[in-house]
Order: C-alpha cells, then sequence, then structure tokens
C-alpha cells in the first residue's frame, strides 16, 4: 500500500506542477527556456498515462492516502511547532538574564525547588 500511496501523491504532485506550468506558460507570464519539442511530447505523454491511469484507483485508497498525508503534515507541523517554542523559550530566558541550567545531572525533586526558590529571590 506504501508503495501505491507514494506513486498516487508522486503523480498528483507532478500533475499539479505541470498544469501551473502550463498555465503560466499559456498566460505569457512564464517561459520554460529550455523546452525542447521531445520533452515537451515525454512530458504529455506522462500527463496522459497519469490521467487515464488515475481511474483506476480507488476513491477509498485516495481517501485514505490524503487522510494519512494530513496527519504527517499535522505531525511535522506540531513538531515544528515545538521546537519553534523550546528556542523563543531559551531566547526569552537569554533577555531576561536568566541562565539556562544544562546537564543537572540527577538532583532530587526538594533541592530542584530550593534551587528555583533562590532564583526567584
Amino acid at each position: 500500500m506504501f508503495f501505491l500511496y507514494t506513486i498516487c501523491g508522486l503523480s498528483l504532485l507532478i500533475m499539479l506542477a505541470m498544469v501551473i506550468t502550463k498555465n503560466l506558460e499559456i498566460s505569457g507570464r512564464f517561459h520554460i527556456k529550455f523546452s525542447k519539442p521531445e520533452w515537451d511530447w515525454h512530458i504529455l505523454r506522462k500527463y496522459h498515462l497519469v490521467r487515464h491511469n488515475i481511474v483506476h484507483i480507488k476513491r477509498e485508497s485516495l481517501a485514505n492516502f490524503f487522510h494519512k498525508t494530513a496527519k504527517v503534515l499535522e505531525l511535522l507541523f506540531i513538531k515544528l511547532a515545538n521546537k519553534l517554542e523550546k528556542k523563543f523559550s531559551k531566547l526569552g530566558d537569554m533577555i531576561r538574564g536568566k541562565q539556562v541550567a544544562r546537564n543537572r545531572g540527577s538532583v532530587s525533586f526538594f533541592l530542584k525547588k530550593i534551587e528555583d526558590h533562590k532564583n526567584n529571590l
């Protein structure tokens, strides 16, 4: 199934890029300078291959692929947000003048509380 999802996702992205590029080229805002007629024929052949084979993909598989892609993007966004939050927290501590404690080791909970209380004074 992973292979099917990968191929489906890549083909959809390639088709989207081709449509956007072609629309920009037709509108005159963008022109592919390195484009050769045999490349255009090759791209057109691939486009028709994908276009005719995409109807054979089951709707459930496609919906499942988009659902999994959304989940992966959501997890990546959460990881990015967590990393940014940590960076900004360290930056805020640095601006306020608090020293960031590194490698505290195995200090007991009681000693940590005492240290935090001393820092707050």
